[in-house]
């Protein structure tokens, strides 16, 4: 786990899912298979082309519009590319500002439609 992301676990329509919120994403992204389990829609779109970490680049041309999830009571909505199976079942890319991220105490701040959220991330213990 790199010090850009926080993970979060919640839930959307029964299924419980890991979530990846990536301070240098700008765009949103649904595991196929969640999709499929969930049985939610996947339409077609327009090509995007993102490249990787590792300088792949990688095209989506599905999604997801309007999926709608919670997280610690908070409620969103987003359109979400569908993405190949990985290690995470969302990824969401920083679409709010100002948004502040507390690595040290895994949280994220922001402010949407005048309340103040806070999520909290994942935090594992060390092991030896």
């Amino acid at each position: 786990m790199s010090w850009n992301t926080i993970r979060i676990k919640e839930s959307s329509k029964g299924k419980d899912l890991i979530i990846l919120v990536d301070s240098v994403s700008t765009h949103n992204f649904i595991n196929v298979s969640v999709i499929k389990s969930i049985k939610a829609v996947i339409v077609k779109s327009t090509i995007l082309a993102i490249i990787m970490a590792n300088k792949n680049v990688m095209l989506y041309d599905a999604q997801n519009p309007k999926f709608t999830w919670f997280i610690q009571d908070y409620e969103s909505k987003a359109d979400l590319r569908i993405l190949k199976p990985g290690m995470c079942d969302v990824v969401l890319g920083v679409d709010c500002s100002p948004i502040l991220f507390y690595f040290t105490k895994m949280k994220i701040s922001f402010r949407k439609e005048g309340r103040m959220i806070e999520l909290r991330g994942i935090i594992e213990e060390a092991r030896i």
